[in-house]
């Protein structure tokens, strides 16, 4: 191990990151994986779901125009906690980043894709990386 303090702690938070990204990849790809494949109309109403420590994730998803709007959001959790969000429509990545929940412990996100033909299963996972509270959510949108 390294005498050098700077240069341990560098490596300790590279290990972390690299944990929390096989971690936030394992989640979406699972919730992804287990989405209901059956028929669905655009759903304007978002689908929620309690995280593993009580905070809660929305995920709404309408398809409108050949494109889908995407918007997650989690509440509940603590101010100031930086979230590893990530979004997806059919295993395809959408938005991948850490977004820093506001003075109320919420963070959201909002993004659009292109539809693809059939029903789109659009999954969303989130990961508080103070606590390690992790959120996910699915929703079929047929386009």
């Amino acid at each position: 191990m390294p005498s050098n303090p700077l240069l341990v702690k560098g490596i300790l938070m590279t290990a972390r990151r690299s944990a929390t990204a096989i971690t936030f990849a394992g989640a979406l790809t699972a919730a992804l994986a287990y989405a209901p494949a059956a028929s669905a109309t655009a759903i304007e109403v978002p689908v929620v779901a309690t995280c593993t420590k009580g905070s809660t994730i929305a995920l709404t998803a309408s398809a409108s125009g050949g494109s889908i709007a995407i918007t997650v959001g989690v509440d509940g959790s603590g101010a100031y906690h930086p979230w590893a969000v990530g979004v997806a429509d059919n295993l395809t990545g959408v938005y991948a980043g850490v977004r820093v929940s506001n003075t109320a412990g919420d963070v959201a996100v909002s993004r659009g894709t292109a539809d693809q033909s059939g029903t789109d299963n659009v999954g969303a996972s989130a990961i508080d990386l103070r606590t390690g509270e992790v959120c996910v959510a699915t929703l079929p949108v047929a386009g």
